[in-house]
Protein backbone atom coordinates (compact mmCIF):
# COMPACT_ATOMS: atom_id res chain seq x y z
CA UNK A 1 0.00 0.00 0.00
CA UNK A 2 1.14 3.64 -0.59
CA UNK A 3 2.60 5.30 2.16
CA UNK A 4 0.11 8.33 1.90
CA UNK A 5 -3.71 7.54 1.65
CA UNK A 6 -5.60 9.52 -1.11
CA UNK A 7 -9.09 10.48 -0.40
CA UNK A 8 -9.55 12.90 -3.07
CA UNK A 9 -13.07 13.25 -4.18
CA UNK A 10 -14.12 15.10 -7.69
CA UNK A 11 -15.87 17.73 -8.63
CA UNK A 12 -18.28 15.67 -10.52
CA UNK A 13 -18.47 13.28 -8.05
CA UNK A 14 -19.81 16.57 -6.22
CA UNK A 15 -22.20 17.11 -8.26
CA UNK A 16 -23.83 13.68 -10.05
CA UNK A 17 -26.25 13.87 -6.71
CA UNK A 18 -27.01 17.56 -7.63
CA UNK A 19 -30.01 17.24 -9.53
CA UNK A 20 -32.42 14.54 -8.57
CA UNK A 21 -32.95 12.08 -11.31
CA UNK A 22 -35.05 9.68 -8.55
CA UNK A 23 -37.93 11.36 -9.37
CA UNK A 24 -37.78 11.17 -12.72
CA UNK A 25 -41.21 8.99 -14.22
CA UNK A 26 -40.65 6.49 -17.05
CA UNK A 27 -42.33 8.36 -19.66
CA UNK A 28 -41.17 10.90 -21.93
CA UNK A 29 -42.74 14.29 -22.22
CA UNK A 30 -41.59 15.53 -25.60
CA UNK A 31 -43.35 19.23 -24.89
CA UNK A 32 -45.55 20.64 -22.25
CA UNK A 33 -47.57 18.07 -20.47
CA UNK A 34 -51.08 18.56 -18.15
CA UNK A 35 -51.45 20.10 -15.28
CA UNK A 36 -52.32 16.65 -13.80
CA UNK A 37 -49.32 15.29 -14.77
CA UNK A 38 -47.20 18.02 -14.20
CA UNK A 39 -48.71 18.22 -10.29
CA UNK A 40 -48.15 14.17 -10.08
CA UNK A 41 -44.22 15.03 -10.63
CA UNK A 42 -44.19 17.72 -8.32
CA UNK A 43 -45.80 15.81 -5.96
CA UNK A 44 -43.51 13.11 -5.58
CA UNK A 45 -40.41 15.77 -5.50
CA UNK A 46 -41.92 15.77 -1.85
CA UNK A 47 -41.10 19.70 -1.86
CA UNK A 48 -41.31 21.35 1.62
CA UNK A 49 -43.43 24.18 0.58
CA UNK A 50 -46.97 24.21 -0.17
CA UNK A 51 -46.54 24.47 -3.64
CA UNK A 52 -49.69 25.07 -5.91
CA UNK A 53 -49.90 23.95 -10.09
CA UNK A 54 -51.73 26.72 -11.42
CA UNK A 55 -51.31 28.57 -15.03
CA UNK A 56 -47.95 30.63 -14.24
CA UNK A 57 -46.38 27.33 -13.47
CA UNK A 58 -47.53 25.76 -16.67
CA UNK A 59 -46.34 29.23 -18.55
CA UNK A 60 -42.96 29.48 -16.86
CA UNK A 61 -42.62 25.58 -17.61
CA UNK A 62 -43.69 26.09 -21.09
CA UNK A 63 -41.13 28.65 -21.82
CA UNK A 64 -38.02 26.12 -20.25
CA UNK A 65 -38.95 23.82 -22.76
CA UNK A 66 -40.06 25.23 -26.02
CA UNK A 67 -38.86 29.02 -26.89
CA UNK A 68 -36.60 28.92 -24.39
CA UNK A 69 -35.01 26.03 -24.13
CA UNK A 70 -31.64 27.19 -25.09
CA UNK A 71 -31.23 29.36 -22.31
CA UNK A 72 -32.75 26.66 -19.96
CA UNK A 73 -29.88 24.27 -20.90
CA UNK A 74 -27.29 26.74 -20.14
CA UNK A 75 -29.15 27.60 -17.08
CA UNK A 76 -29.19 23.40 -16.24
CA UNK A 77 -25.35 23.40 -17.08
CA UNK A 78 -24.27 26.49 -14.46
CA UNK A 79 -26.81 24.49 -12.02
CA UNK A 80 -23.73 21.39 -12.09
CA UNK A 81 -21.16 24.14 -10.88
CA UNK A 82 -23.42 25.82 -8.15
CA UNK A 83 -25.78 23.39 -6.94
CA UNK A 84 -23.45 21.25 -4.60
CA UNK A 85 -22.17 24.85 -3.36
CA UNK A 86 -25.68 25.69 -2.28
CA UNK A 87 -26.58 22.57 -0.70
CA UNK A 88 -23.64 22.36 1.03
CA UNK A 89 -24.64 25.70 3.24
CA UNK A 90 -28.33 24.73 3.09
CA UNK A 91 -27.34 21.50 4.80
CA UNK A 92 -25.06 23.21 7.15
CA UNK A 93 -27.48 26.01 8.75
CA UNK A 94 -30.49 22.93 8.19
CA UNK A 95 -32.50 24.31 5.42
CA UNK A 96 -34.54 22.43 2.48
CA UNK A 97 -32.24 21.37 0.19
CA UNK A 98 -34.84 22.70 -2.53
CA UNK A 99 -33.92 26.34 -1.88
CA UNK A 100 -31.13 25.35 -4.34
CA UNK A 101 -33.19 26.23 -7.00
CA UNK A 102 -33.84 29.71 -5.85
CA UNK A 103 -31.41 31.42 -7.75
CA UNK A 104 -32.28 29.72 -10.61
CA UNK A 105 -35.10 32.63 -10.27
CA UNK A 106 -33.22 35.17 -8.97
CA UNK A 107 -30.17 35.36 -11.27
CA UNK A 108 -30.02 32.59 -13.84
CA UNK A 109 -27.48 31.36 -12.40
CA UNK A 110 -25.01 34.20 -13.08
CA UNK A 111 -23.16 35.41 -10.40
CA UNK A 112 -22.13 38.97 -11.94
CA UNK A 113 -25.84 39.95 -12.81
CA UNK A 114 -27.25 43.16 -11.20
CA UNK A 115 -30.84 44.39 -11.52
CA UNK A 116 -31.99 47.87 -11.41
CA UNK A 117 -32.66 48.30 -7.98
CA UNK A 118 -29.22 47.28 -7.28
CA UNK A 119 -29.58 43.83 -6.09
CA UNK A 120 -26.22 41.38 -7.28
CA UNK A 121 -25.49 38.31 -7.74
CA UNK A 122 -26.46 34.94 -7.56
CA UNK A 123 -29.17 35.55 -4.88
CA UNK A 124 -29.49 39.14 -5.82
CA UNK A 125 -28.44 40.56 -1.96
CA UNK A 126 -29.18 44.40 -1.59
CA UNK A 127 -26.81 46.19 -0.30
CA UNK A 128 -28.08 46.57 3.14
CA UNK A 129 -28.23 42.86 3.33
CA UNK A 130 -24.63 42.55 2.75
CA UNK A 131 -23.70 45.16 5.25
CA UNK A 132 -26.03 42.79 7.60
CA UNK A 133 -24.55 39.36 6.69
CA UNK A 134 -20.92 40.81 6.82
CA UNK A 135 -20.48 41.16 2.82
CA UNK A 136 -17.46 43.51 1.85
CA UNK A 137 -18.41 45.78 -1.29
CA UNK A 138 -15.82 48.52 -2.33
CA UNK A 139 -13.77 49.22 -5.23
CA UNK A 140 -12.10 45.90 -4.72
CA UNK A 141 -14.66 43.54 -3.77
CA UNK A 142 -18.18 42.69 -4.24
CA UNK A 143 -19.09 39.76 -2.19
CA UNK A 144 -22.35 39.16 -3.18
CA UNK A 145 -20.73 37.99 -6.64
CA UNK A 146 -18.66 35.52 -4.18
CA UNK A 147 -20.45 32.36 -4.63
CA UNK A 148 -19.07 31.33 -1.16
CA UNK A 149 -20.12 33.80 0.45
CA UNK A 150 -22.83 34.80 -0.69
CA UNK A 151 -24.73 31.89 -0.28
CA UNK A 152 -24.02 31.47 3.34
CA UNK A 153 -25.75 35.05 3.27
CA UNK A 154 -28.21 34.36 1.94
CA UNK A 155 -28.76 30.83 3.72
CA UNK A 156 -28.49 32.66 6.89
CA UNK A 157 -31.19 35.48 5.71
CA UNK A 158 -33.08 32.81 4.90
CA UNK A 159 -33.12 30.91 7.98
CA UNK A 160 -34.21 33.93 9.63
CA UNK A 161 -36.76 34.99 7.55
CA UNK A 162 -38.21 31.06 8.30
CA UNK A 163 -38.00 31.96 12.50
CA UNK A 164 -39.63 34.42 11.63
CA UNK A 165 -42.64 33.18 9.21
CA UNK A 166 -41.94 29.56 9.90
CA UNK A 167 -43.89 29.18 6.33
CA UNK A 168 -41.50 28.72 3.81
CA UNK A 169 -43.85 30.20 0.51
CA UNK A 170 -43.70 33.17 2.76
CA UNK A 171 -40.18 33.29 3.19
CA UNK A 172 -39.79 33.45 -0.67
CA UNK A 173 -42.15 35.95 -0.52
CA UNK A 174 -40.45 37.66 2.06
CA UNK A 175 -37.11 37.18 0.37
CA UNK A 176 -38.33 38.68 -3.00
CA UNK A 177 -40.25 41.56 -1.53
CA UNK A 178 -38.88 42.29 1.64
CA UNK A 179 -40.94 41.36 5.25
CA UNK A 180 -42.56 44.65 5.16
CA UNK A 181 -44.69 44.24 2.51
CA UNK A 182 -45.31 40.26 3.29
CA UNK A 183 -46.32 41.22 6.97
CA UNK A 184 -48.54 44.53 5.32
CA UNK A 185 -50.60 41.87 3.10
CA UNK A 186 -50.71 39.66 5.64
CA UNK A 187 -52.48 42.31 7.55
CA UNK A 188 -54.77 43.27 4.65
CA UNK A 189 -55.40 39.28 4.36
CA UNK A 190 -57.12 38.96 7.66
CA UNK A 191 -53.99 37.07 8.76
CA UNK A 192 -52.94 34.86 5.36
CA UNK A 193 -50.87 31.68 6.47
CA UNK A 194 -48.80 31.14 3.38
CA UNK A 195 -48.63 32.85 0.08
CA UNK A 196 -51.79 31.90 -1.95
CA UNK A 197 -53.69 33.54 0.87
CA UNK A 198 -51.84 36.98 0.36
CA UNK A 199 -50.90 37.29 -3.12
CA UNK A 200 -53.33 39.34 -4.18
CA UNK A 201 -51.73 42.06 -1.77
CA UNK A 202 -48.36 41.99 -2.83
CA UNK A 203 -46.53 43.29 -5.42
CA UNK A 204 -46.81 42.27 -9.24
CA UNK A 205 -43.26 40.71 -9.11
CA UNK A 206 -43.92 38.91 -6.10
CA UNK A 207 -46.71 37.33 -7.03
CA UNK A 208 -44.90 35.49 -9.86
CA UNK A 209 -41.75 34.59 -7.76
CA UNK A 210 -43.20 31.60 -5.56
CA UNK A 211 -44.98 30.13 -8.89
CA UNK A 212 -41.34 30.86 -11.08
CA UNK A 213 -39.46 28.77 -7.91
CA UNK A 214 -42.13 25.92 -8.36
CA UNK A 215 -41.64 25.47 -11.83
CA UNK A 216 -37.79 26.20 -11.91
CA UNK A 217 -37.66 23.08 -9.16
CA UNK A 218 -39.80 21.46 -11.71
CA UNK A 219 -37.72 21.61 -14.64
CA UNK A 220 -34.22 21.07 -12.61
CA UNK A 221 -35.84 17.34 -11.70
CA UNK A 222 -37.43 16.59 -14.87
CA UNK A 223 -35.01 18.20 -17.94
CA UNK A 224 -34.27 14.46 -19.43
CA UNK A 225 -38.11 13.94 -19.92
CA UNK A 226 -38.60 17.12 -22.31
CA UNK A 227 -35.23 16.13 -24.60
CA UNK A 228 -33.17 18.60 -22.73
CA UNK A 229 -29.25 18.05 -22.48
CA UNK A 230 -27.24 20.64 -20.20
CA UNK A 231 -24.90 22.48 -21.69
CA UNK A 232 -21.67 23.35 -19.78
CA UNK A 233 -19.62 26.28 -20.32
CA UNK A 234 -15.68 25.49 -20.28
CA UNK A 235 -14.64 27.56 -17.23
CA UNK A 236 -17.28 25.24 -15.27
CA UNK A 237 -16.65 22.21 -16.69
CA UNK A 238 -13.19 21.10 -15.20
CA UNK A 239 -12.77 20.12 -11.39
CA UNK A 240 -11.45 22.96 -9.10
CA UNK A 241 -10.37 23.86 -5.64
CA UNK A 242 -10.38 26.87 -3.63
CA UNK A 243 -7.31 28.38 -2.18
CA UNK A 244 -7.58 30.45 0.99
CA UNK A 245 -5.76 34.09 0.72
CA UNK A 246 -5.33 36.38 3.59
CA UNK A 247 -2.79 38.47 1.78
CA UNK A 248 -2.66 40.83 -0.78
CA UNK A 249 -2.54 38.94 -4.37
CA UNK A 250 -3.36 40.13 -8.33
CA UNK A 251 -4.52 37.76 -11.01
CA UNK A 252 -1.20 39.21 -12.95
CA UNK A 253 0.64 37.10 -10.05
CA UNK A 254 -1.43 33.95 -10.21
CA UNK A 255 -0.61 34.19 -14.29
CA UNK A 256 3.22 34.52 -14.17
CA UNK A 257 3.01 31.21 -11.82
CA UNK A 258 0.77 28.87 -13.07
CA UNK A 259 -0.52 30.20 -16.26
CA UNK A 260 -4.26 30.76 -15.90
CA UNK A 261 -5.43 33.47 -17.81
CA UNK A 262 -6.54 36.97 -16.44
CA UNK A 263 -10.37 36.42 -18.29
CA UNK A 264 -10.48 32.70 -17.00
CA UNK A 265 -9.78 33.60 -13.19
CA UNK A 266 -12.37 36.58 -13.46
CA UNK A 267 -15.03 33.93 -14.44
CA UNK A 268 -14.27 31.51 -11.53
CA UNK A 269 -13.73 34.38 -9.57
CA UNK A 270 -16.19 37.43 -10.17
CA UNK A 271 -16.57 38.84 -6.73
CA UNK A 272 -12.99 40.40 -7.62
CA UNK A 273 -13.96 43.47 -9.19
CA UNK A 274 -10.25 44.50 -10.28
CA UNK A 275 -8.05 41.40 -10.32
CA UNK A 276 -6.88 42.10 -7.00
CA UNK A 277 -7.19 40.17 -3.90
CA UNK A 278 -6.79 42.57 -1.21
CA UNK A 279 -5.20 41.11 2.12
CA UNK A 280 -6.33 41.54 5.96
CA UNK A 281 -9.17 38.77 5.20
CA UNK A 282 -10.09 35.51 4.89
CA UNK A 283 -10.59 35.53 0.79
CA UNK A 284 -11.68 32.49 -1.63
CA UNK A 285 -9.27 31.95 -4.35
CA UNK A 286 -11.23 29.46 -7.01
CA UNK A 287 -8.81 27.73 -8.93
CA UNK A 288 -8.37 24.85 -11.54
CA UNK A 289 -7.17 21.64 -10.37
CA UNK A 290 -4.22 21.67 -12.34
CA UNK A 291 -2.82 24.84 -11.53
CA UNK A 292 -3.86 24.86 -7.59
CA UNK A 293 -0.41 23.41 -6.45
CA UNK A 294 1.71 25.82 -8.21
CA UNK A 295 -0.76 28.87 -6.65
CA UNK A 296 -0.70 27.12 -3.42
CA UNK A 297 3.01 26.82 -3.17
CA UNK A 298 3.90 30.00 -4.40
CA UNK A 299 1.96 31.47 -1.76
CA UNK A 300 2.57 28.30 1.49
CA UNK A 301 5.36 26.67 -0.29
CA UNK A 302 7.93 27.99 2.40
CA UNK A 303 5.39 28.12 5.52
CA UNK A 304 5.12 24.95 7.69
CA UNK A 305 2.62 24.84 10.63
CA UNK A 306 4.28 23.41 13.57
CA UNK A 307 1.84 20.42 14.35
CA UNK A 308 3.21 17.03 16.78
CA UNK A 309 1.52 14.03 15.38
CA UNK A 310 0.44 11.14 17.37
CA UNK A 311 2.52 8.05 16.57
CA UNK A 312 1.27 5.57 13.65
CA UNK A 313 -0.49 8.77 11.88
CA UNK A 314 -0.05 9.15 8.26
CA UNK A 315 -1.25 12.50 6.52
CA UNK A 316 -3.74 12.61 3.37
CA UNK A 317 -5.81 15.33 1.44
CA UNK A 318 -9.58 15.33 1.82
CA UNK A 319 -11.61 18.03 -0.55
CA UNK A 320 -14.46 18.83 1.34
CA UNK A 321 -17.96 17.55 0.03
CA UNK A 322 -21.46 19.51 0.70
CA UNK A 323 -22.42 19.35 3.84
CA UNK A 324 -19.16 18.48 5.76
CA UNK A 325 -18.15 20.01 8.68
CA UNK A 326 -14.81 19.38 10.87
CA UNK A 327 -16.93 17.23 13.09
CA UNK A 328 -18.41 14.67 10.72
CA UNK A 329 -15.28 14.34 9.35
CA UNK A 330 -13.71 13.77 12.44
CA UNK A 331 -16.12 11.72 13.15
CA UNK A 332 -16.05 9.41 9.22
CA UNK A 333 -12.03 9.05 9.41
CA UNK A 334 -11.65 9.21 13.80
CA UNK A 335 -9.56 11.88 13.39
CA UNK A 336 -8.49 14.81 15.92
CA UNK A 337 -11.31 17.47 15.32
CA UNK A 338 -8.96 20.01 17.25
CA UNK A 339 -6.15 18.83 15.12
CA UNK A 340 -8.22 19.53 11.72
CA UNK A 341 -8.72 22.84 12.71
CA UNK A 342 -5.08 23.76 14.21
CA UNK A 343 -3.39 21.92 11.04
CA UNK A 344 -5.69 23.96 8.45
CA UNK A 345 -6.13 26.77 9.87
CA UNK A 346 -9.93 27.02 10.76
CA UNK A 347 -10.44 28.85 12.92
CA UNK A 348 -13.19 31.11 12.94
CA UNK A 349 -14.33 30.29 9.50
CA UNK A 350 -16.34 27.11 7.78
CA UNK A 351 -15.50 24.30 5.25
CA UNK A 352 -16.03 24.73 1.96
CA UNK A 353 -17.39 23.12 -0.57
CA UNK A 354 -13.76 21.56 -2.91
CA UNK A 355 -11.65 22.66 -0.52
CA UNK A 356 -8.40 20.42 0.63
CA UNK A 357 -7.50 19.63 3.52
CA UNK A 358 -5.02 17.86 5.09
CA UNK A 359 -6.11 14.88 7.49
CA UNK A 360 -3.93 12.83 9.79
CA UNK A 361 -5.34 8.97 9.36
CA UNK A 362 -4.61 6.74 12.18
CA UNK A 363 -2.40 3.64 10.04
CA UNK A 364 -4.66 0.99 11.69
CA UNK A 365 -7.55 2.99 10.40
CA UNK A 366 -5.88 3.51 7.08
CA UNK A 367 -5.26 0.05 6.29
CA UNK A 368 -8.26 -1.11 7.27
CA UNK A 369 -10.01 1.16 5.01
CA UNK A 370 -7.92 0.21 1.73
Amino acid sequence: MKQNLLILLTFWVVSAGSINKNVLLSETDRGVVSKEVIDKKICRMELELDYRVDERVLSRIKRYVTYGKKDTELLLGRSYYYFPIFEHFLRVYGLPEELKYLPMVESGLQPAVKSIVGATGLWQIMDFNADKYGLKVNEYVDERQDVYKSTEAAVKLLKELYNQYGEWTLVLAAYNAGPGRVNKAIKLSNGGANFWEIEAFLPKETRMYVPSFVAASYIANYYPQHQIQPRIKPHLSGETRILIVEQPLSFKDINLVSGVSFSWLQRLNPGYLNGFIPGNQTHYLVLPLEHYQDIRDFLYGGVAVATTLPENTLETQYVVLPGDSVMSIAKRYECDPQLIITRNQLEGRPLVVNEQIVLYLNKKFAFNRA
